[in-house]
């Protein structure tokens, strides 16, 4: 197999290595109170 086809090709090279994502927790939308009068209750 001819190499030249996979100029460009991700991970053609070897492996790929990323950054971990920094990524800021999730907040809710609402208070927890209103997503679990929703459901029933508290868990």
């Amino acid at each position: 197999m001819d190499r030249f086809h996979f100029v460009g090709v991700t991970g053609a090279e070897g492996s790929v290595r990323t950054a971990p994502l920094e990524m800021p927790p999730a907040a809710l939308l609402r208070p927890l109170a209103e997503y679990e009068a929703v459901v029933g209750g508290g868990w």
